[in-house]
């Protein structure tokens, strides 16, 4: 019994140690492959198109909010967004710079920093005005490798600074209006 237990634990690390061998010139090479995967998404971004945006993401591809929570998840709802987010703007520039680089075998960790500035009109009862959104965030991207391609798994939000027109954003008021809160005067 024990020589069994000894046996399946020596084909575990024998498994686990044939998955976890990276060449060291891999790393670089898929650093690159992968760079050059968020440029062709900033550069779909930029010609507003949806498809070539989601080319590179893995069919099981799902978004995690800070706390690894899934937002969403298919191709077909990103594509949705990011079609109704270019209906709404003139123009949409994005940067995408690899910060952190971890390869694993089959599996890349990226942590990455995007920049986006979205030109936009807002609707208001007396006519549009020119609006500007900026935002700045950092993420966690988790890349498989699928046959001769890079493929992006999952994005996870890690900070997010957001400003319209040059202020903060902040789309839910803190304000409560008098009008809105009970008298608690007699």
């Amino acid at each position: 019994m024990l020589r069994r237990k000894h046996l399946l634990f020596a084909a575990l690390l024998f498994i686990g140690a044939g998955t976890a061998t990276v060449r060291a010139e891999d790393a670089p090479e898929a650093r690159k492959t992968i760079q050059a995967a968020y440029d062709r998404f900033a550069e779909a971004l930029h010609r507003k198109d949806a498809a070539g945006a989601t080319a590179d993401l893995a069919p099981d591809f799902t978004e995690l909010d800070r706390d690894g929570a899934a937002i969403q998840g298919t191709i077909p709802t990103e594509r949705r967004q990011l079609q109704t987010l270019f209906l709404y703007s003139r123009s949409l520039t994005a940067t995408e710079t690899i910060q952190t680089f971890r390869l694993r075998g089959k599996r890349a960790i990226v942590t990455v920093k995007e920049q986006m500035v979205v030109d936009s009109t807002k609707q208001r009862r007396w006519g549009a005005r020119p609006l500007t959104f900026c935002s700045d965030s950092l993420r966690e991207d988790v890349w498989i490798r699928s046959g001769s391609r890079w493929r992006r798994q999952s994005a996870k939000t890690l900070s997010v600074q957001e400003m319209v027109d040059g202020r903060p954003d902040n789309p839910i008021s803190s304000k409560i209006s008098k009008r809105n809160t009970p008298s608690t005067t007699p």
